[in-house]
């Protein structure tokens, strides 16, 4: 006959049961079963946070007009600078909108800017202008001619470093930028503001990935230090980047040799000389 269980016996052997699960060994295990787990969901959420975080600073939308000022500051040890020293004091400002793009730099040796055309305009697809002087000019250049202006760039080489700093309250990282002549420039960068602009408008920045608020370009007598003064979301007047008509004559576009002295200019600031012709 079946004995039938009574409420004595059960509670005798849920003690039993108790007493197995109070067990040092099965308590060690269970909590290393649940901080495992716990670990793990930490991680996930981690990783998702990070993932946000590198995908902040691309925006898939429209994208705010920027404009970002520089200061030229010129630093030598020695008394004679050489045409170096026209740069000293100069502002340099950089206008992106969309896919229009203007860098003007003002310095006492001239004042100039380069225009990158929208897209729709038929085989060019820059204009640089000399807007100061008696003899104002521009020429435009095709992509080719672009990039043959931009030639100097080819195979430049990108070494992100450790250093860092906090210019105009944003976090930047150094890295060296090598040229195929053999010069490097050291630039501070930040990743929270990107635009397409930049690389383009620039070649010399291509493997920054985000906006350059500091370099330092050395040559023979010295260094000159780009430093970002003010950044600016605003939208910008289309007229900024309406290349200048009156007053100003066009010539042809021609890359001259490049010269001893010019090994004293800024990588980026040596200006290839256009035909003294006009175009008729």
């Amino acid at each position: 006959m079946r004995k039938s269980l009574t409420p004595s016996y059960l509670y005798f052997t849920d003690l039993i049961f108790l007493s197995e699960f109070m067990q040092p060994r099965f308590i060690i295990l269970l909590g290393t079963f649940f901080l495992y787990h716990f670990s793990m969901a930490q991680d996930s959420l981690q990783v998702k946070q990070d993932s946000a975080h590198s995908k902040s600073p691309v925006n898939n939308g429209p994208q705010k007009d920027i404009t970002v000022s520089y200061s030229v500051e010129l630093k030598s040890n020695r008394n004679n600078t050489g045409i170096g020293e026209t740069y000293n004091g100069g502002i340099k400002t950089v206008f992106v909108s969309g896919d229009k793009v203007r860098i003007r730099l003002v310095s006492l040796m001239r004042t100039q800017s380069i225009f990158l055309l929208p897209k729709d305009k038929a085989r060019k697809v820059a204009a640089i202008t000399k807007e100061s002087g008696k003899n104002k000019y521009k020429y435009y250049l095709s992509e080719q001619e672009w990039k043959l202006y931009n030639s100097k760039y080819d195979s430049i080489s990108c070494q992100f470093t450790y250093d860092s700093t906090v210019i105009l309250n944003y976090p930047c990282r150094k890295a060296i930028i090598s040229l195929k002549d053999g010069r490097s420039i050291g630039v501070y960068y930040t990743d929270s503001i990107r635009r397409k602009g930049f690389a383009y408008g620039e070649p010399l920045f291509s493997c920054i990935p985000g906006l350059v608020l500091q370099y330092e370009y050395r040559y023979k007598k010295g260094k000159i230090i780009y430093t970002a003064t003010s950044i600016s979301q605003e939208k910008i007047d289309p007229l900024v980047f309406r290349v200048p008509t009156k007053g100003v004559s066009t010539r042809k576009f021609s890359m001259k040799p490049v010269s001893e002295k010019d090994t004293e200019l800024p990588a980026e600031e040596e200006e290839e000389q256009p035909d003294e012709k006009d175009d008729n």
